[in-house]
């Protein structure tokens, strides 16, 4: 059995203590004119996203004004999926299961997390930001550039300081989406 029964469990919950926590909700795109990209939710506070117990999206967050903080989130499911903001638009998933200790430790505004009441691998439990910063050496994925339209206007700006010739938005979407699309394709092929 993988995950323990209801039984055996000491508390319905998921605790996270959080070191140098970082709501990551803005990330200035290199190589840009001071263009950066935002994500409203953790900007408000909550950079934490996870499914609750009636299978509703549920946003949470921590005091990144300290140097440490505690989220408790109440669960009676057996594994809870959180999803972690990273880079203002990019999210890092984590699993726990229901009882974990969590420390959360931020470092250069990326999320390590350590399960200290349990044995687990440190590559297991940090698998996404892992696989995310080795095989995926660019800012952001095509998926992510292809789902937030900050990119294609942050390109089409670049592009139109160049040309001395008007550069129409609606087409020039168009044709950055189709790249993105490649780019993500060629991406699949890789993995």
């Amino acid at each position: 059995m993988v995950y323990p029964p209801q039984s055996a469990r000491t508390s319905d919950q998921i605790t996270l203590i959080f070191k140098n926590p970082d709501r990551n909700h803005a990330y200035y795109i290199p190589e840009t004119d001071s263009q950066y990209v935002t994500n409203l939710k953790a900007y408000q506070g909550f950079p934490i996203e996870g499914i609750d117990d009636q299978n509703l999206l549920n946003y949470y967050g921590f005091d990144h004004t300290k140097e440490y903080d505690t989220l408790i989130i109440p669960t009676s499911q057996d594994l809870i999926e959180l999803k972690f903001v990273y880079r203002g638009i990019d999210r890092l998933t984590y699993y726990f299961q229901n009882g974990d200790s969590v420390f959360v430790e931020y470092i250069d505004k990326k999320p390590y997390a350590r399960i200290i009441n349990r044995d687990e691998a440190f590559e297991v439990t940090n698998y996404q930001l892992l696989r995310r910063d080795s095989i995926h050496k660019v800012d952001f994925l095509a998926e992510s550039k292809l789902s937030n339209g900050s990119f294609a206007i942050n390109a089409w700006l670049q592009e139109s300081k160049k040309s001395d010739e008007r550069i129409d938005l609606k087409q020039f979407d168009i044709d950055y989406r189709s790249s993105q699309i490649e780019v993500l394709i060629s991406q699949f092929k890789k993995d």
